[in-house]
């Protein structure tokens, strides 16, 4: 009596899990071609062709591995140009590479695909054994991409306030997944939340001197803070006591009047608060508390409000169903 299809599904799918375990790669080239055979779709396509071409890459057959993947663009309609292109770059990385030649550039890209929620899932679908190579490795949390988060700390809200103040040529990330704020210096991040500063650097500057794997930015879970303005804190401020307008008015003005000789054609709007104009802001203001009758703690208590509204403000918009 012949098999079923779904009775030769299932023992390709074990002889497959067999041949894995065992490393045997002609076997399982053999088995791809026999799923083509009896179900020759998209799907069977997207997951056989390329774990074909790493099978015959593994084995040091590099050409007949690149002639794998021909025909393979036809299904840029159906999975992506994308994946494709992915899977295509995942097996040229060891064509005429074995991987105990592997360089720190090939396993930082192997690692760094395999932590980015995009990529994994389709890296482990080809490259079934790198634990043999790499090591255990911290995968992407691809349940993190899911997350929402509905409270934030006072800390956090100070920190993504100070996030804010970054430069242009700074990168500071929010990561949705952890609800922490992380700034991204030369590939790897550094954890803001850290009381022990000095320590985090030195992990920091460790990790850049031995070129460990980067840090992936995943635009699923990390989002660049945006530079905070200073007519947004102005307006924010305003909000919380309106009694301060002639204050920030003159606040305005000597930031202003400090930056226009260096800048031509600078408006107000094109201004952000950073760490280094901040503090003469708070000068005008704290010097000029008897004008509306304030108290230094009254003022304190009111730009705190401020920068929470700020920072909450952003963190519900992130955290929120919308897509970005």
């Amino acid at each position: 009596m012949e098999k079923s299809n779904d009775q030769k599904l299932k023992e390709l799918s074990e002889r497959e899990a067999f041949f894995k375990s065992e490393r045997n790669f002609a076997g399982l080239i053999d088995v791809c071609n026999e799923y083509l055979e009896l179900v020759d779709c998209a799907y069977t396509r997207e997951r056989c062709i390329p774990l074909k071409a790493y099978c015959h890459a593994r084995l040091g057959e590099d050409k007949v591995a690149q002639e794998t993947f021909e025909g393979y663009g036809f299904l840029a309609m159906l999975i992506g140009q994308e994946v494709i292109y992915q899977s295509i770059a995942i097996v040229n990385l060891f064509i005429q590479k074995d991987p105990i030649e592997f360089d720190k550039f090939h396993f930082n890209t192997l690692l760094s695909w395999l932590r980015h929620a995009e990529t994994s899932k389709l890296v482990q679908g080809i490259v079934f054994d790198y634990e043999d190579f790499l090591g255990e490795v911290e995968l992407a949390n691809e349940s993190g991409v899911k997350v929402r988060n509905k409270e934030y700390t006072e800390e956090l809200l100070e920190i993504v306030f100070v996030g804010m103040l970054r430069f242009s040529d700074q990168n500071v990330y929010y990561n949705r997944a952890e609800n922490k704020v992380f700034m991204h210096v030369e590939g790897y991040f550094s954890d803001m939340h850290v009381q022990n500063h000095k320590a985090e650097n030195e992990k920091l500057a460790k990790r850049i001197v031995h070129t460990d794997a980067p840090d992936i930015v995943d635009e699923n879970i990390h989002f660049l803070l945006p530079r905070l303005r200073l007519i947004d804190y102005c307006t924010a401020i305003l909000k919380q006591a309106s009694v301060l307008e002639p204050i920030l008015e003159r606040a305005n003005s000597k930031i202003y009047n400090g930056l226009k000789y260096h800048y031509e054609d600078l408006e107000i709007s094109d201004i952000s608060m950073t760490d280094h104009n901040i503090p003469e802001y708070y000068k005008v203001m704290f010097n000029s508390l008897e004008e509306v009758g304030l108290k230094e703690s009254e003022l304190t208590e009111i730009l705190t409000d401020a920068q929470n509204d700020i920072a909450r403000n952003w963190l519900e918009e992130i955290n929120s169903d919308k897509d970005f």
